[in-house]
C-alpha cells in the first residue's frame, strides 16, 4: 500500500479509498488495489472469503465541481479454475456502509432521510401492534 490507499474493513463489509488530484487516477488506483499479485482478489480466495464482484459500488468525491467524472469501473478478477470474471462496477450517488448513508458531497442529507424514513417505518409496525383487530371487547 502506499500512502493514497487504504482499504478498512468489518465482517463483511469493506471499503477502499484511493486520494488523488483526479477521479481517472484513482480509477486505476482502486483497479491495480483489487486487481495486483498480492492484491484484495488474491487475498480472498487464499482465506477461502467469497468476494462478490456484484455487491461493489463506486463512489466518486469529486475535489472541484468541474472535475470530468470517468466512466464506471470494469474489473478482472481470475477464479480459482484460473477463469477471468469480468464485472463492471458502477457509480453511486449515495451508499449505506457500516449503518450509515454517505454522498458525494459528504453531507448529511442522506443519512437524515434514510434514519427518519426507519423511524417512521417502526412507528407503523407499532401502530399496526397496538390495534385492537377483533376478538372479546373490552367492556
Amino acid at each position: 500500500g502506499s500512502k493514497t490507499e487504504l482499504s478498512a474493513g468489518f465482517v463483511d463489509d469493506v471499503m477502499f479509498l484511493a486520494i488523488t488530484k483526479s477521479l481517472t487516477e484513482m480509477h486505476a488506483i482502486l483497479k491495480d488495489l483489487l486487481e495486483r499479485a498480492q492484491g484484495t482478489f488474491k487475498w480472498f480466495l487464499s482465506h477461502n472469503s467469497s468476494f462478490e464482484l456484484s455487491k461493489l459500488a463506486l463512489m466518486n468525491f469529486l475535489r472541484l465541481h468541474c472535475d470530468a467524472i470517468p466512466t464506471n469501473l470494469t474489473l478482472h478478477r481470475t477464479d480459482p479454475g484460473a477463469s477471468i470474471t469480468a464485472q463492471t462496477v458502477n457509480t453511486v450517488i449515495t451508499y449505506k456502509y457500516l449503518g450509515l448513508m454517505f454522498d458525494t458531497k459528504l453531507k448529511w442529507a442522506a443519512q437524515t432521510h434514510w434514519v427518519i424514513a426507519t423511524a417512521v417505518w417502526w412507528m407503523h409496525q407499532i401502530a399496526r401492534l397496538s390495534q385492537v383487530s377483533g376478538g372479546m371487547p373490552l367492556h
